[in-house]
């Protein structure tokens, strides 16, 4: 039985799929530029809702994305938070900077 947390919408119901839909096994990649070795091997088993749909790709020319989302700890965000902050702080420094060249040749 589903255990729901306080106050979170009832989850959706399961697609419903046809009886002539047989599952596919993949073929394991070897490497992928994506996942890294000993990365996401520990940690505890959660329940997670996910959506997968089939994807066919006509010709090679064609682009699929693939997105991998993560949950990035305390220390990640705030040091993602002073990197962004000192980007930030550079780029307005070298705004000023030619401001303050178009000023003095332009006016």
């Amino acid at each position: 039985m589903e255990k729901k947390a306080v106050g979170s919408p009832p989850l959706p119901p399961p697609p419903i799929i046809l009886p002539t839909v047989k599952p596919e096994k993949l073929d394991t990649l070897k490497r992928s530029i994506i996942s890294r070795r000993g990365f996401g091997s520990a940690g505890r088993c959660i329940s997670l809702l996910t959506n997968h749909f089939k994807v066919s790709v006509k010709s090679l020319d064609e682009i699929f994305y693939q997105y991998n989302v993560r949950r990035a700890s305390k220390a990640e965000v705030e040091e993602w938070k002073d990197w962004v902050t000192d980007a930030l702080n550079a780029t307005r420094a070298a705004l000023n900077a030619t401001r303050a060249v178009w000023k003095r040749e332009l006016f």
